[in-house]
């Protein structure tokens, strides 16, 4: 009997353990951007590179625009200043600067190439 009430309090101890652990990591502690290239006549800008750095700490991370136009980018610093970085092979590369990230949430926006340039909409 103390050997079952023994192993009870074991398996309590170790369910109750992997509760706390699993809420733990269900924590967010970054964010991302995600987004539409788009030319000027409205189709997908598919292959430009988009490169997001942020500036206090140099580091960066890189997507590449798809077939339907959007790219992502997780797994970011909260916070910022970020800056963005359009890098294409037809048009007018371009970049976004003082881009700032919330904790948890995707910051999104279409950039949208006019006449050789690119304009943000938001």
């Amino acid at each position: 009997m103390a050997n079952k009430l023994k192993l009870s309090r074991i398996a309590f101890a170790v369910a109750a353990t992997l509760g706390v652990m699993s809420s733990v990591q269900a924590q967010e502690t970054s964010s991302n951007i995600t987004g539409r290239i788009l030319t000027p006549a409205g189709a997908p800008a598919q292959g430009t590179m988009i490169t997001i750095i942020h500036e206090p700490s140099g580091t960066s991370k890189s997507a590449t625009v798809g077939q339907n136009g959007s790219f992502s980018a997780k797994g970011l610093r909260v916070g910022g200043p970020y800056k963005v970085v359009v890098d294409s092979q037809e048009f007018q590369d371009t970049t976004v600067e003082k881009v700032f990230l919330s904790l948890g949430e995707a910051t999104t926006s279409t950039l949208h190439y006019k006449h050789k340039t690119l304009r943000l909409l938001l």
